[in-house]
């Protein structure tokens, strides 16, 4: 039932998850950036001799018999990759392990921001469905929240009456008010605009439901106020 102004607290969250989920998120994405930046980082001529060694000694290896053909491959293999830095697939794949990262970063960011609600504009918190303490699960609705500027008036029109207001909201002027709502509670008469025509009707009442938008940049106005409707 409480009026509450844009931005203003509506709830929070518990925050100890999700911050731990940010933490983790910020963890993979350095060890993604030490990473590429080691595959991104020519080798040291001592390197480059260590590996041209190596490469000489199972050569050696192979000549004489002391190893398969398939384990020299391998070691011709290491070498070029080594001396070459013939390492294409591998820097593409840590690149594109940073983007991943960065973006698992940014939504657990944005989900600990998201963990306290603000109000998104003027209006009136109409249904609380949860309890504090309460465990929720992502989707599950927490509040129920009404707007209040501008204000919408719904009204049951009988069916002989319909073809007034669909007359109005087909106006070349139908933007500006064209009907006139009394609010009983305020004892005050505001002008109002047809939005929209439902194309269902009541099976028991006989009505069609009908739209009524008025300005309320003020906040006098609530939902729930009862309002009798007078066209031109």
């Amino acid at each position: 039932g409480d009026f509450v102004k844009k931005g203003d607290k509506l709830y929070g969250m518990d925050l100890a998850e999700a911050k731990i989920k940010v933490k983790l998120a910020e963890i993979q994405w350095n060890q993604a950036s030490v990473k590429l930046k080691k595959l991104e980082q020519p080798l040291t001529p001592e390197e480059i001799q260590r590996a041209e060694l190596t490469f000489a000694q199972k050569k050696a290896e192979y000549s004489s018999g002391g190893i398969s053909k398939d384990a020299y491959e391998i070691a011709r293999l290491e070498y070029l990759l080594a001396v070459r830095k013939s390492r294409s697939e591998d820097l593409d794949i840590a690149k594109m392990d940073i983007q991943v990262r960065k973006s698992q970063l940014e939504l657990s960011q944005q989900a600990l921001a998201k963990a306290t609600f603000l109000a998104p504009a003027d209006g009136r918190v109409n249904k609380l469905l949860v309890h504090p303490n309460q465990w929720v699960n992502p989707g599950v609705e927490v509040l129920e929240f009404l707007g209040i500027q501008p204000l919408f008036v719904v009204v049951n029109v009988p069916l002989d009456q319909v073809a007034k207001f669909t007359a109005l909201q087909k106006k070349k002027e139908s933007k500006k008010p064209n009907v006139t709502v009394f609010i009983e509670s305020a004892k005050v008469a505001v002008p109002a605009v047809v939005r929209h025509i439902s194309d269902e009707v009541d099976a028991v009442s006989q009505t069609i439901a009908v739209r009524l938008e008025i300005k309320n940049e003020k906040n006098v106005y609530k939902p729930g106020m009862r309002v009798q409707v007078k066209l031109p």
